[in-house]
């Protein structure tokens, strides 16, 4: 998305950004986690919780 903008600044009651996405596992909230892999030119992620942006 262009400016790559918040998840509130989108509409979303609440975010969590991961940036720069450097490889490792993050908590959310103590409970949640989003995981991410890279390889320094393009990266993937996953999250034990919906995401929807």
């Amino acid at each position: 998305m262009a400016g790559n903008p918040t998840c509130v600044g989108l509409g979303y009651d609440f975010g969590y950004k991961v940036d720069p996405p450097n490889s490792g596992t993050y908590s959310i909230d103590g409970i949640n986690t989003v995981t991410v892999t890279t390889d320094g030119v393009y990266f993937d992620w996953e999250s034990t919780l919906g995401m929807d942006a």
